[in-house]
């Protein structure tokens, strides 16, 4: 069979998951590939790499990462203290929906895994209509859920994501929308649903999109067990010596993709080892404890005694890691919520036990006293014990060999052959949809917005002629550098959430005409916004009046814009200033006390560009890019430094630099 395995990266646990599988696959005779995104912000194409069994999607980083920098901007700095997990948006659509489709399509199935902001509604619909096989692979808890990756416990997935528990606002109900679009996207759909673990699974059919979609199948992640395997005591020995390691250290290894997530419970291993040091060297019998962590971001790990030591090793390989468990005594995994994690069972294999809470799929890998210690709740003080409990003499090593037998009993039930043929099998069974599609709801759904809209300018004739109507001089290109919050996205620019007012500072030759638009979907909800702003926006350049007007799209359009027009003054001002002021606002401060839907309905503002001597049939509108939540930058330029207009502190701004084309 030709097999197409889809992950939107090829790190992180689910494409290391998605690329074993690839690699078992082939060794029983199927062409089975891995596809992967790489986001390049250099790149204003679609491009397509083969390297070996691995596809390569290359997509310009702006319009193809937009989707994702407005779930992190809407998300940032108003999370609840519920989690800090990563949360995503379904997309209804993306810019290389066409180019995914057509290799996906020459395959019989297309496995697809951790997919946000890969798959969207309207390549899945295409799938389906070209008869692919489809198979999902849930890696965590997305696929049944609006926003969030994992619930930290909230049940509202199983009622439609209804009031977001993982957000302080969510004044455009942007999670339940999500929710709906993805119901809608997925049943109906003939395919088949699969997870690494038992408790995923049930997870999955107890929710709303489980139900709709037919019950789910349990297949284990893989690893070739020849590598994953016990060190022997002299090779064991050296490992220990290569690593700095004394032989009479108790080796404790903790680590996971980003140390400094809740979700991940380093907090609660800082407290456990924290209750260890107190006691060392006496609860040891003398012995020195090493905690060696991985991933990215150092856990804050101290000591009051020379007798713990933290190494911090950073981001590690596969074989980094491999030598790593085959050294250590004890692999420390205080995750607050999991599912069958890698790390865990290349652990395991390695002959290195587990001490972990009874959470999720954890127990399905860890015995209790066979090959680890399981707390049965997320429990500080009770992983302290337990930890504490296990650096006493002699537990480490029985434990230990407990793991080695437990290693050897069961290594092949997670052999690559054997889930190959669990993958085979799975493909080759019937599939009917388990229900009829879910229709639209009334209370309307997430339409992302993604393309490049000069593309879509290009596309409309219609548009075109409206916007020449509107721009009658030529405009300057306008490289975007407002907003404020660098650590969401910075290759959009930085993000601030803007007040009921906001200005637009820049430098244009007397006479250019100016020309600020915002994108917004043709959808109920912001099409309602676009008419009442355009109805209460006052825009003035230098103390001027600016035209502000509402571009409809065609029959075929997919986008409407404000647009906000105006000419520079001949009056030798180095500095212009566009003001933008609001006569009421989109949704009140009692239910949007941030503010939050103003970049929707109101302030979200790019510019046209259309350089001297550029033929008109090229005008476009500048790589700008909006959804029912945010317009957001697609380059950026250096701010005006000390030619700034001095204003009050607390008015938020957006600075665009006029610069000539």
């Amino acid at each position: 069979m030709k097999i197409l395995h889809c992950n939107t990266s090829l790190g992180g646990g689910a494409g290391i998951a998605a690329r074993r599988q690839v690699e078992a696959l082939r060794t029983i005779g199927h062409d089975a590939r891995l596809l992967y995104l790489v986001n390049d912000w250099k790149r204003q194409d679609i491009g397509v790499e083969h390297d070996g069994w691995q596809i390569r999607l290359r997509v310009p980083g702006s319009p193809a990462s937009f989707n994702s920098a407005l779930a992190s901007a809407y998300a940032h700095g108003n999370r609840s203290e519920l989690s800090d997990t990563w949360m995503s948006l379904w997309a209804t659509e993306l810019p290389f929906d066409e180019a995914f489709v057509d290799i996906a399509a020459e395959f019989d199935v297309v496995h697809l895994h951790w997919i946000a902001h890969l798959v969207s509604s309207a390549s899945l619909a295409q799938l389906a209509e070209r008869g692919v096989r489809l198979v999902f692979t849930g890696h965590d808890m997305n696929p049944f859920t609006g926003f969030c990756h994992y619930t930290a416990g909230c049940e509202r997935h199983r009622l439609g994501c209804q009031g977001c528990a993982q957000l302080q606002r969510d004044p455009l109900e942007l999670a339940a929308a999500s929710f709906r679009t993805k119901l809608q996207a997925v049943s109906g759909l003939a395919a088949s649903w699969v997870f690494p673990s038992r408790w995923l699974a049930d997870e999955f059919d107890r929710s709303t999109i489980g139900a709709a979609c037919g019950k789910a199948h349990v297949i284990r992640n893989c690893l070739d067990i020849h590598q994953w395997r016990p060190a022997a005591p002299p090779e064991r020995g050296e490992l220990r010596t290569a690593h700095g390691f004394g032989d009479d250290d108790l080796v404790l290894v903790a680590g996971a993709h980003n140390n400094k997530e809740r979700r991940k419970g380093f907090d609660l291993m800082v407290q456990a080892l924290a209750a260890a040091d107190r006691q060392l060297p006496a609860l040891t019998g003398g012995r020195r404890v090493v905690i060696v962590t991985f991933g990215h971001e150092e856990p804050a790990v101290s000591s009051t005694s020379p007798w713990l030591e933290h190494v911090y090793l950073g981001p590690q390989d596969e074989t980094g890691l491999m030598a790593l468990f085959r050294a250590a005594d004890l692999l420390l995994f205080p995750s607050r919520e999991e599912n069958f994690a890698n790390t865990i069972l290349e652990a395991l294999l390695c002959g290195c036990p587990v001490a972990a809470f009874g959470i999720g799929g954890v127990p399905e890998a860890v015995e209790d006293g066979v090959n680890g210690v399981l707390v049965p709740e997320v429990d500080g003080p009770g992983f302290a014990t337990a930890v504490t409990a296990l650096l006493q003499p002699g537990r480490l090593s029985e434990l230990r060999a407990s793991t080695l037998g437990w290693a050897e009993r069961h290594a092949r039930r997670f052999a690559p052959e054997t889930i190959a043929d669990e993958l085979e099998t799975l493909y080759r069974l019937p599939v009917q949809p388990a229900s009829e599609p879910v229709a639209p709801s009334p209370a309307g759904h997430w339409a992302s917005l993604c393309g490049d809209a000069g593309a879509v300018a290009t596309r409309s004739a219609f548009l075109l002629q409206q916007l020449r109507s509107l721009v009658r001089q030529p405009a300057r290109q306008a490289l975007y550098s407002g907003f404020y919050a660098p650590e969401v996205h910075a290759q959009w620019g930085r993000v601030q959430w803007l007040a009921r007012e906001a200005a637009v500072h820049f430098r244009a030759p007397a006479g250019s005409r100016c020309t600020l638009v915002m994108q917004v979907p043709v959808a109920g909800f912001p099409m309602s916004l676009l008419e009442r702003a355009a109805d209460s926006l006052q825009a003035r350049l230098d103390g001027r009046p600016a035209d502000v007007q509402a571009v409809h799209p065609g029959p075929d359009g997919q986008h409407a814009y404000l647009v906000v027009g105006a000419t520079a003054a001949d009056d030798g001002a180095a500095i212009h200033t566009l003001e933008l002021q609001f006569a009421s606002l989109g949704v009140s401060p009692e239910r949007d006390p941030r503010m939050l839907s103003l970049l929707v309905s109101h302030a979200g503002v790019q510019s046209t560009t259309a350089g001297h001597g550029q033929d008109e049939e090229r005008w476009d509108i500048a790589r700008c890019a909006t959804s029912l939540l945010a317009s957001g930058p697609s380059c950026s330029t250096a701010p005006l430094a000390d030619e700034r207009p001095a204003g009050p502190p607390d008015q938020a701004r957006t600075w665009i630099d006029l610069l000539q084309a």
